[in-house]
C-alpha cells in the first residue's frame, strides 16, 4: 500500500453519560490488577465498518458514498444495556455494552458494506452485532471474580444513545493508544 495510506473506520460516536461513566470506574476499579486495556471515555463509538489502510483516493469515494447512504435515514435512539464479553479460546477478550432499539443500523451496515466493498474492501465475514467497546481483556488472572461482576451489570441500563450521523475516522495509534480523528461527519437527512 502507498506510504499515503491511513487507517479509517466508520462508527457511531458515543457520548457517555454519568450511569454508564459511574460502572465504567467500579469495572475498573475491581480489575484494577488485571491485565485489561480500557477505550478512554473520548473515544467510545460503535464501530460499522473497520477499513483499515485507506488511499487518498479511496478516502475521496468513501466519503462520496457516505453522503448517498446517509440520504435514506432520519435520526433515532438506542439503548446502552447490559455488559457482556466476547471470548476465544475460553479467556474473555473484548469487554462490550450492547446496544438494543436500533435495528436501523443493521440498514446502516448492509448500506455501507454494498457501497464499500466496490471501493475494493473485502465484505465483512462475520455478522454484525452491535456493540460499543469498553476494554480490550489481554489476560484475567481471577476470571470468576469477572465472570461475577460482570454478571452485575448483565441487565442494566445505561442510557439513551441518539444516533444522528455517521463519522468517517482516521485512526492513529500513538504510545498512549489511539486517536481517532473524523475526515467526515455526516448527518442523516431522510
Amino acid at each position: 500500500m502507498m506510504n499515503s495510506s491511513v487507517r479509517t473506520f466508520i462508527a457511531i460516536k458515543i457520548i457517555p453519560e454519568k450511569k454508564l461513566l459511574e460502572v465504567l470506574a467500579h469495572i475498573r476499579a475491581e480489575c484494577s490488577d488485571e491485565a485489561i486495556k480500557w477505550v478512554k471515555p473520548d473515544n467510545l463509538h460503535i464501530t460499522l465498518k473497520f477499513l483499515g489502510d485507506t488511499s487518498a483516493k479511496q478516502v475521496e469515494k468513501i466519503k462520496k458514498q457516505l453522503e448517498t447512504i446517509v440520504e435514506n435515514f432520519k435520526p433515532f435512539q438506542g439503548v446502552l444495556k447490559g455488559v457482556g464479553y466476547f471470548k476465544t479460546k475460553s479467556q474473555p477478550r473484548i469487554l462490550f455494552a450492547n446496544i438494543y432499539d436500533a435495528e436501523q443500523l443493521n440498514e446502516i451496515v448492509e448500506g455501507i458494506e454494498s457501497k464499500i466493498s466496490t471501493l475494493g474492501f473485502a465484505a465483512e465475514q462475520r455478522s454484525f452485532k452491535p456493540h460499543l467497546t469498553l476494554a480490550r481483556i489481554k489476560f484475567l488472572k481471577n476470571r470468576k471474580a469477572f465472570y461475577h461482576l460482570i454478571d452485575n451489570y448483565y441487565n442494566a441500563e445505561f442510557q439513551v444513545v441518539p444516533v444522528t450521523e455517521l463519522i468517517f475516522f482516521q485512526s492513529k495509534l500513538n504510545s498512549d493508544g489511539p486517536e481517532y480523528q473524523p475526515l467526515q461527519i455526516a448527518k442523516f437527512k431522510g
